[in-house]
């Protein structure tokens, strides 16, 4: 079962809105050499729990066998599946179970960190609650966490001084964010 087959989510009014006005999503069997579809085209295919689901196994597919021909290590997570692509062990210590990726990626990003990594991390999000959790987590923990922003990466220990960081996800909770709703008509202005 995967996440998406859920009962319910705190992602499902975001499911709805997107489904609105479709009368029929219809079923998408696709291969790596098909075109990307359009944006709008691309909202519609993800409308559809069976579309996900194949689009799922394509990707795992296509990074399973990169693994393989570059040698190099690829974990692939959907749920609370995780596995290493490269030797096809299950890798519990990555596994999450929660609908909000940006969770799933920072809960990753602390396993790694734990784990003894010590390298630089650059992630490639574009979404405002990312960049908040990460100005508060890279001053938490040890090492260089990153963000790719268009054609430049941001160093996230220097998005905010620490005492900024000690009050910055609660303030942005309490102006609103994914899991919170902000003041009517106020809304953020995008980075």
């Amino acid at each position: 079962m995967t996440h998406y087959d859920a009962p319910y989510s705190i992602k499902d009014d975001e499911r709805d809105l997107r489904v609105q006005g479709k009368v029929h999503i219809p079923n998408t069997y696709m291969k790596l050499d098909d075109p990307f579809p359009s944006a709008r085209a691309f909202k519609t295919l993800l409308c559809s729990v069976s579309n996900k689901g194949r689009l799922q196994k394509l990707i795992r597919s296509y990074l399973t066998t990169l693994a393989q021909n570059l040698n190099v290590e690829i974990v692939y997570s959907i749920g609370s599946d995780c596995t290493n692509l490269s030797t096809q062990q299950s890798m519990q210590n990555y596994s999450f179970d929660h609908a909000e990726a940006d969770t799933i990626l920072f809960s990753a990003y602390a396993v790694l960190r734990e784990s003894g990594y010590s390298g630089p991390v650059v992630m490639d999000v574009a979404d405002t609650d990312a960049y908040v959790a990460a100005a508060f987590i890279s001053q938490q923990l040890p090492g260089m966490l990153c963000i790719k922003r268009k054609k430049e990466t941001i160093l996230c220990r220097g998005l905010v001084t620490e005492e900024m960081a000690d009050c910055i996800v609660q303030l942005h909770c309490i102006t609103g964010c994914d899991a919170n709703s902000g003041f009517f008509g106020k809304g953020k202005s995008s980075l």
